[in-house]
């Protein structure tokens, strides 16, 4: 890994989510099954979170119109990523 690619890696803005899971990755020598099997229970603050969640978050409660609001915007964000946009474009030539 040159600088150039060690600096955007590494130094740009990161969530906290995304900045534990760079620590587990790197701690784990780059593995991400290392990462999920992960040993580090007692030793590690961050081994809670480390697949990207809150474990001591209150579980989210959804009623039924908010569920029926998911699955339809689940739906149309599928059918939206199956549609070719570059349709009679040159580029595939």
């Amino acid at each position: 890994m040159n600088s150039k690619e060690y600096k955007e890696k590494f130094n740009a803005k990161k969530s906290p989510r995304q900045a534990i899971k760079m620590k587990c990755w790197d701690c784990c020598g780059g593995n991400s099954e290392e990462v999920k099997q992960c040993t580090c229970k007692d030793t590690c603050v961050l081994w809670p979170f480390r697949l990207g969640k809150n474990p001591w978050a209150p579980k989210r409660t959804l009623t039924e119109e908010e569920k029926e609001a998911l699955v339809t915007r689940l739906k149309h964000a599928r059918l939206a990523s199956e549609t070719p946009t570059n349709l009679g474009s040159s580029e595939q030539l």
